[in-house]
């Protein structure tokens, strides 16, 4: 999940963490960004429909350091 929110533009990070964690009204979001209450509807809408596509997509395993090489010469 934190990675699909990673993948989110930042201003899109912002608003999604005041209204998922600091659980903010959306009017409140509003006045924070600096935009009306209507607008911040739409955003949040946009945006949890962008994370379900971000959560869909398939993520890439890092291999670990220490699994590479076995300590061979």
């Amino acid at each position: 999940m934190l990675a699909a929110v990673d993948r989110l533009r930042p201003e899109d990070q912002e608003i999604l963490r005041l209204a998922v964690w600091e659980e903010l009204p959306h009017a409140q979001i509003g006045e924070v960004v600096g935009t009306s209450q209507h607008a911040i509807t739409q955003r949040l809408h946009r945006i949890t429909k962008q994370l379900a596509r971000e959560l869909q997509r398939p993520t890439r395993r890092v291999a670990h350091k220490s699994s590479e090489g076995g300590g061979r010469s």
